[in-house]
């Protein structure tokens, strides 16, 4: 079992037949980082289109069409100080009518700290000054 430590240089937005990024082997450990949802990198920088980018894709040796793979993620941190979330819901999941008086969609960046894993609003609108929210990692491990 070897231990990979993986720096991607490409992203794709959908699932497909391309090239592996990387060739491993079953039990071998991969050490890696992501980018956010809209592309950016843990310096803030575009480097795929928005729309998830994925990491990968991973080619395990021996697997063969039909098998059952287990993925364990064992940590997931945060590689930035910092995050962002839209000031409304997306117009896409609440009635057409409605999402016409939505206001304009802006990006609201969050202060990350990740050593008392908390996230709070950079620029808080009045009433929310206070507010810390608990980091979590986006995928939970299955008991």
């Amino acid at each position: 079992m070897a231990i990979h430590t993986f720096q991607p240089q490409l992203y794709y937005n959908n699932i497909g037949s391309y090239e592996p990024a990387l060739v491993i082997n079953d039990g071998d450990t991969v050490i890696t980082s992501t980018i956010d949802a809209r592309g950016w990198d843990h310096m803030g920088e575009s480097v795929a289109p928005r729309g998830n980018p994925m990491t990968g894709p991973f080619y395990v040796e021996g697997a063969q069409p039909g098998d059952v793979l287990e993925v364990k993620l064992e940590s997931m941190t945060p590689n930035r100080d910092w995050g962002w979330t839209c000031n409304v819901l997306a117009p896409n999941v609440v009635d057409p009518l409605t999402a016409t008086t939505l206001p304009t969609l802006e990006i609201v960046r969050w202060q990350v700290d990740a050593a008392q894993g908390i996230a709070r609003l950079e620029k808080p609108t009045p009433g929310l000054e206070y507010l810390n929210l608990p980091i979590r990692p986006f995928f939970r491990p299955c008991a």
